[in-house]
């Protein structure tokens, strides 16, 4: 959309219309104008409705008087082609040629004032902090003044203009610097804060906190939990007051449903990730959960693990799954796998975590039980790559199933099947169903709690769980809790109360480990490859590549210029900018042309020895008649090796997260299929999970990721169930780079003691982050 401005009489009348070439119908319609701003596609016609915003006008039209004309405004306005003057009431509307006179005409604003205060204006509240819009305050003003908004602020009141002193309001955010970050996202004036920080700004007379509640459209004032909040007042003959119920019951009911405030008595308390629980005595919890009955669902959840018995003999499976509409022949695990299921599902258990290691099978493990089964309504959620994957292997096992499939939200059928991005967009209409079974394949998915896809998640009704993945724990522990929360949200209070403070101390974390594998351990089932396969040999080779004494000075010349940014930067940006290093030092290791010219001055024509290294391999395996597969985290890289491979007239496919669905199978097939296409390009994200490419017996790791279970991921495409030959496994890096400090650490960090027979071995990657950047960057 765009501003049209039509000067009639004294004013500026302002009107809203499409991007057309030509004056189009002025656009009127409060639907159509929600998020104007957003919608506006020159960034002048932005600035002119920040300052209408400011004067206190919603909607068109527009009007800005003769009072408030200067010549920072009309510079502005001559930016646009839509300007127009009328002389008449009913006159038409003639183009504006005399702008420039006018602005001769017109005063330059000198007026500055100082803003008084900082008002954080909360929209979101969420698990760890809040996300919030900054605003300064000014005495001339009942205005707020968004923190991002740097062009002239009318003054109603006075009928004057004035500029707010960028002086003091970057005094005022050095204020907030003490706290956090701002620099992030001051642009868009959207900004994620910490409790922690929060509770501390609230003591600053300089920073106001609000919480603005979009429904009643008004400010509410923010409190934080205190001790005596918590403070339980018990009455002769041990009664509380009703007043008093009703508060803690709202503490723990938000608490439990993952809300981190209460709006009370007109106000918004908020409280942090701790303070519930520990803050509470047993009789005040004892007291909350009598009368709510809050963590009811969890009681029974575990009253039914631990009473678990076994309701199906392993024996009668071969039986039931020849009744059924199942086609296909099952391992011995397999069967093991599908019993074990059958057994959760007819306990009445809410649903157990399938973790065999990639390629062993765990999609028709799942589709033979569904066939037992044939449960009136399945729905099943995985990674938009896989969702047609998923819909072939039931047309292979289950034909009867696939005539009765949807791979549509508005369409539900007795199996459908959904990409995690359409249950998080379509969450609504799904709620409005429920389902006797939910499949959450890739469940590495939801490993975050405070995201819409975890809530549009657990929104969805449903009787039973199976949560699929070959790598239940990706960074650390809390990923694993996540997915059983999804199982059960009673769990959320557990995973807080007694794990989350034991994950902080790494003394601790084994005990955690340990813990969490006792309560766990009968709803988990995990095979390794090794153990229940004979699966042809795999050979991992590492391959270490020295630089150029040109590439060497580069890489030394990146270090620098981040370690001299680090050294100058604001401490609160500092973390910003050493992570920001880490990724441009991976990306030199991967293709040095992707860096921006800024970073390799003085570096002309360097040479890619990592490419070179990588089209020799590639040629050798090619030249002893076999496949390839090469993975990279990074576009460009793929589209250098893809030129440099068909220069040379080598046949190719490529997979990458700008591939259509219904071609991805396409090119898989053409790859297993066609003799003359011996080599395929995928990047790491789009392919690494959820395809079978048997037919290549060779994997090439373009660069090192932060967690060796990626990695694994990736080699098992073409190391699973129906490779025949002896695969190889390669991983290049540059020596004494970025790339062998990766390796190291998590090496390192793998050696954390394994429990429950590995099944919940982790690496905690935010830290390898942290730790890696203190390594290459001594100042942190």
């Amino acid at each position: 959309m765009i501003l049209v401005y039509i000067f009639y009489d004294d004013k500026i009348i302002i009107e809203v219309q499409e991007n057309r070439p030509r004056l189009s119908p002025f656009i009127r319609t409060k639907s159509r104008l929600t998020n104007l701003s957003a919608k506006l596609i020159k960034e002048y016609d932005r600035t002119v409705l920040s300052f209408l915003e400011l004067s206190g006008q919603e909607n068109p039209p527009f009007e800005i008087h003769e009072k408030f004309f200067c010549k920072e405004l009309i510079s502005i306005i001559q930016n646009s082609e839509f300007t127009f003057t009328k002389e008449g009431k009913h006159s038409s509307l003639k183009k504006n040629t005399r702008l420039s006179d006018l602005k001769k005409s017109l005063p330059v604003i000198n007026c500055i004032v100082e803003p008084h205060h900082i008002e954080i204006r909360i929209k979101n509240i969420y698990k760890n902090g809040v996300k919030a819009s900054i605003f300064t305050n000014i005495h001339e003003s009942i205005k707020l003044i968004p923190i991002n908004y740097d062009f002239i602020v009318p003054l109603n009141e006075k009928a004057k203009l004035c500029y707010v002193s960028e002086v003091e309001k970057e005094l005022l955010l050095k204020e907030l610097e003490k706290y956090f970050p701002t620099n992030t996202h001051l642009k868009e004036n959207l900004l994620f804060i910490p409790y922690d920080a929060l509770k501390k700004i609230a003591f600053n007379e300089k920073i106001h906190v609000k919480y603005y509640d979009n429904k009643e459209k008004k400010s509410k004032s923010i409190s934080f939990a205190s001790d005596s909040l918590f403070r339980i007042r018990i009455f002769p003959n041990n009664v509380m007051k009703d007043s008093d119920i009703q508060l803690y019951s709202s503490l723990l009911n938000s608490y439990l449903e993952g809300k981190r405030y209460i709006e009370w008595n007109d106000s918004v308390i908020l409280f942090g990730n701790e303070d519930v629980i520990s803050q509470f005595d047993e009789k005040t919890i004892s007291y909350s959960l009598d009368r709510e009955n809050i963590n009811a669902s969890c009681n029974i959840f575990f009253k039914k693990l631990w009473g678990l018995t076994q309701q199906i003999e392993k024996d009668n499976i071969s039986q039931l799954l020849k009744n059924s509409n199942f086609c296909g022949e099952l391992k011995v695990y397999q069967i093991e796998g599908i019993h074990w299921l059958l057994n959760l599902y007819h306990n009445k258990i809410d649903g157990g975590l399938l973790a065999d290691e990639m390629g062993l099978g765990k999609t028709v493990q799942l589709i033979a039980f569904l066939s037992i089964l044939s449960p009136q309504k399945t729905l099943i959620i995985a990674p938009a790559t896989i969702i047609n994957n998923w819909a072939e292997e039931i047309r292979k096992f289950n034909p009867k199933f696939y005539k009765s499939l949807s791979l549509e939200p508005t369409d539900i059928k007795k199996i459908t099947i959904l990409s995690y991005e359409t249950v998080r967009n379509k969450i609504d209409e799904l709620s409005n169903h429920k389902f006797d079974i939910s499949v959450l394949d890739e469940s590495q998915k939801i490993k975050n709690v405070n995201t819409k896809l975890f809530y549009s998640i657990n929104k969805i009704a449903r009787n039973f769980t199976i949560i699929m993945t070959g790598t239940p724990i990706e960074n650390g522990l809390s990923d694993f809790w996540s997915m059983f929360i999804t199982i059960n949200s009673g769990l959320q209070v557990i995973f807080d109360s007694k794990i989350k403070p034991m994950l902080k101390d790494k003394s601790s974390y084994k005990k955690a480990v340990e813990f969490t594998g006792k309560i766990f351990y009968p709803l988990i089932i995990q095979r390794r490859k090794k153990d229940v396969l004979s699966l042809p040999e795999r050979n991992n080779h590492t391959i270490l590549i020295e630089f150029t004494k040109a590439e060497r000075m580069a890489y030394n010349q990146i270090i620098e210029i981040f370690k001299s940014a680090i050294s100058t930067g604001l401490s609160g940006r500092i973390q910003h900018i050493a992570l920001e290093a880490l990724l441009r030092l991976r990306q030199y290791c991967s293709l040095h042309e992707m860096l921006p010219s800024s970073l390799l001055a003085n570096c002309p024509n360097l040479k890619e020895s990592k490419i070179d290294s990588i089209i020799k391999l590639t040629q050798e395996i090619i030249n002893r008649g076999e496949k390839v597969v090469i993975f990279s985290q990074f576009l460009p890289t793929l589209d250098r090796l893809q030129y440099e491979l068909i220069s040379k007239k080598y046949y190719l496919v490529r997979l990458d997260g700008a591939t259509q669905k219904k071609e991805r199978a396409k090119i898989i097939n053409e790859f297993q299929s066609n003799n003359t296409c011996s080599i395929f390009l995928i990047s790491l994200k789009a392919g690494g999970t959820g395809i079978n490419l048997t037919k290549a017996v060779n994997s090439i790791l373009v660069e090192p990721w932060w967690n060796p279970a990626v990695e694994e991921q990736a080699f098992a495409r073409i190391h699973r169930i129906g490779q025949s030959h002896t695969v190889n496994t390669y991983r290049l890096f540059y020596s004494n780079t970025i790339e062998t400090d990766i390796a190291e650490l998590i090496n390192h960090k793998s050696n954390i003691s394994k429990t429950m027979n590995n099944t919940l071995s982790s690496i905690d990657s935010n830290s390898i982050h942290i730790d890696l950047a203190k390594k290459i960057f001594n100042e942190l």
